[in-house]
């Protein structure tokens, strides 16, 4: 431990594991919803001094035979304990700051690793500036090297059955390291792959996948004048990012999202829509959990609770993570990757309908455009609406199911699906992974 961040690698290296686990120990977890949490660091580069943070939650029931998952959040650069405290685990936090236990939880009947990814991430850092990342598939090699790690400290889920997944840029990750370990040695990380899961995912084209002008003015959010300037400023991008990429994608951050601080000058979508939040039509601001859980992950009892350094600062690297992703990673096409993880493995795929950054059409429509076994069936295939089974009266959404994949469109949910729709999106991957009857409460 330095200056309160707990570094694992070392123990592992020294063949101190039981003392790594104890260490890693976090209370705060096992007092307020009385379940076992692990912490910490591992470290994946030594000569840039690169760290990967991450929370392991055990399942709640049969933890010793459950699946492994691995979730991923968006941003680039956002923590996965966003995902944690406000999409599906153990603990959540309120509008007021109070912590509660979330019920249900898909860490019921699984073991869930929240990792905070690429380096720079929430919590994970790096002491070059060499260590951050610049490729999908620098990040991938990344995070197989802290599941080899992972594993090293927690031998007994070696050949365990595992999913991946990920929502908005963690969707892209999720489909780095799955293929990745798809192609490689299963010896190099001796984990049974068993399906993917991508929501709202930043997996097609950048300016096809958030070119919301349509939505936008269907929903209300745009007038027609409007919606002509913000369709003539995706025009102007996509002319731009041909000849200069660098000034194309420092247009496109004026232009979309939202822009805050008192120095910050509004993005073209909070001009227009006046909406200080890009997530949601039906959500118009940031909503207070989100703000409540940055508070409380600013002060020394959470940094400790989770043995991160107290001056360290969630999601501070936010803009270098995204500086350093902008020209070889998120104007590529992983198309390909993607395609064969669809002849491969089981994939769920999800959107939003109420997603104003993603637009569910607009994913959809990529979705049509690749070409895998089942891309013709997909095509064709017809939707059917999809009710939950813990309320089996409401309303959840639409499945489209073609082979082994499923794409759904998550009813009244924004960009920050998982906290917009809980019980639907618990319900979805619950029915995915396939735990038989679902736990509603």
């Amino acid at each position: 431990s330095r200056e309160g961040a707990l570094f694992l690698t070392s123990y592992l290296e020294n063949g101190k594991i039981a003392a790594a686990r104890n260490l890693s120990e976090v209370r705060l977890l096992k007092e307020q919803a009385d379940v076992t949490a692990h912490s910490g660091y591992f470290t994946i580069d030594k000569n840039l001094g690169s760290h990967l943070f991450f929370l392991f939650v055990r399942a709640q029931e049969d933890s010793h035979t459950a699946p492994l998952l691995l979730w991923l959040q968006g941003g680039p650069g956002k923590s996965s304990l966003f995902g944690q405290f406000l999409d599906n685990g153990p603990l959540g936090i309120d509008a007021t700051g109070r912590l509660y236990r979330r019920l249900p939880t898909i860490q019921k009947n699984m073991n869930i690793i929240y990792l905070d990814e690429p380096v720079g991430a929430g919590f994970s850092y790096t002491e070059d500036p060499r260590g951050y990342v610049k490729a999908l598939g620098q990040m991938s090699e990344a995070m197989e090297k802290f599941l080899q790690q992972f594993l090293s400290m927690f031998p007994e889920f070696r050949n365990r059955d595992f999913y991946i997944a990920g929502e908005s840029y963690g969707a892209r990750a999720t489909v780095g390291i799955s293929h990745l370990l798809q192609t490689t040695n299963p010896d190099e990380v001796p984990l049974k792959l068993r399906g993917v899961i991508c929501g709202v995912g930043f997996l097609g084209p950048i300016l096809d996948t958030m070119d919301s002008t349509q939505f936008l003015f269907y929903s209300g959010m745009l007038d027609e004048r409007g919606a002509q300037l913000f369709s003539e400023r995706f025009q102007l991008l996509r002319n731009l990012v041909r000849s200069n990429a660098t000034a194309a994608l420092g247009l496109l951050t004026r232009t979309i999202g939202a822009a805050r601080g008192p120095r910050s000058r509004h993005t073209l979508f909070q001009n227009l829509t006046g909406y200080n939040s890009h997530s949601s039509a039906i959500v118009e601001d940031t909503p207070d959990e989100f703000k409540q859980f940055y508070k409380f992950a600013a002060t020394p009892e959470f940094k400790r609770a989770f043995h991160v350094d107290e001056d360290r600062v969630l999601d501070a690297q936010r803009e270098i993570v995204t500086f350093n992703l902008a020209h070889q990673d998120m104007l590529a096409d992983i198309s390909d990757r993607l395609q064969d993880l669809l002849n491969d493995q089981r994939v769920l795929l999800y959107t939003g309908q109420m997603d104003t950054l993603f637009p569910a059409a607009n994913l959809e429509k990529y979705f049509k455009s690749l070409s895998w076994d089942g891309a013709a069936e997909f095509r064709n295939a017809t939707r059917k609406p999809w009710y939950t089974r813990c309320e089996p009266r409401r309303f959840a959404g639409y499945v489209t199911s073609v082979r082994n994949m499923k794409y759904v469109q998550v009813a009244r949910a924004g960009h920050h699906a998982a906290f917009d729709e809980p019980a639907a999106v618990y319900d979805m991957m619950d029915r995915f992974i396939g735990n038989g009857r679902p736990s509603c409460s």
